[in-house]
Order: structure tokens, then sequence, then C-alpha cells
């Protein structure tokens, strides 16, 4: 399932552009759910990247963006479902929701699953990776270094809530 709503003024939370009238503008507000598989991720990947140069962020920060969001979508493939009995594999899935305003990309990648605190936490840099010669594990530090800000939260419920947001290069220097 997939929906757009594309809506002016009136935003929220969610990092809209306060404008004149003193009311904040989302450009566009999507939502995305889909099976957690791995043959998804060239879709998302897509999606992001197309919203992002729509929006007018320049290439390297769209390859910025677009790493970021496709390691957190893979932790919830990889990582989420993990030993997690739920009575329908319906109910396993990837809810992305991007979130665009005059500007920032907010992007909120959340699961159901097991959560991100149960799970260890990976390398926090590059040489604390090489130390520790394990394959994979750099996603989150990915996420950290890409991204303007990143922020997890952890349902009563269970699962993970990440949320990043990138800053268009002109409205983060002014």
């Amino acid at each position: 399932m997939m929906s757009a709503d594309e809506t002016t003024g009136g935003g929220g939370a969610d990092g809209g552009f306060e404008d004149e009238t003193g009311f904040n503008e989302e450009v566009v507000d999507l939502d995305l759910s889909c099976r957690p598989h791995s043959r998804i991720l060239s879709t998302i990947r897509t999606i992001v990247t197309g919203l992002a140069d729509q929006h007018g962020f320049p290439d390297d920060i769209i390859g910025q963006i677009e790493m970021a969001v496709d390691e957190a979508c893979a932790n919830v493939i990889r990582h989420a479902y993990t030993g997690v009995n739920l009575p329908n594999h319906q109910l396993y899935r990837i809810h992305l929701r991007i979130v665009l305003c005059n500007q920032a990309m907010t992007i909120h990648v959340i699961d159901n699953g097991i959560g991100l605190h149960n799970k260890p936490k990976g390398a926090s840099n590059v040489e604390e990776y090489l130390q520790r010669g394990a394959k994979g594990g750099l996603g989150l530090h990915i996420m950290d270094r890409f991204m303007d800000e990143v922020s997890y939260q952890y349902p009563e419920d269970g699962g993970t809530h990440v949320i990043m947001k990138k800053y268009l290069p002109t409205a983060a220097t002014s």
C-alpha cells in the first residue's frame, strides 16, 4: 500500500517550513508500507532518490540519503523479525514515511519487530569496525554520518522507529 498526500499549510512536528503566515508547509508527505524483503530495497531507493532530486538536493547528498535509508531498511530486513513469533507473517512490515518541506527531507523507517534496543550496537566508527574484523555493523554509523539528524524511538508495543533528517544545503547554512 502506498499513499501520497501533498498538502500546503498546517504542517507540524515533522519539520515543516514555517511561512510568513505562521503555518508549516509540507510539500510531500508519503507513506509506504511493504513486506521486509531485500528485493524491495531498489524500489525504496528509487522513490527516495527521485523525491530528493525533485526537491533540489545535490547529487552527492542524494547518494548519502540513499545509503542511509538503504541501511535503515536493510537493518529491518536483517534484524527486526529475527526470532519474532508473530501469528501472521503479513504483520512483518517496513513502514516508510517521507516528509519533504521547503528546507528538509525527513525519513521515518518503522518496524514492529524485536526493537533495535535488543540488539548489540554496531561499530561507532570505521577504526572500531576494522579492529573487530566482523562483517557488517556499519549501518548505524553510516546513518549517523550521512544524515544531519538521526534519532531512535522504541514503542512500548515493540519495534523500532528511526527518524532521519537531511537539510537542503541552503537551509542548513541560513
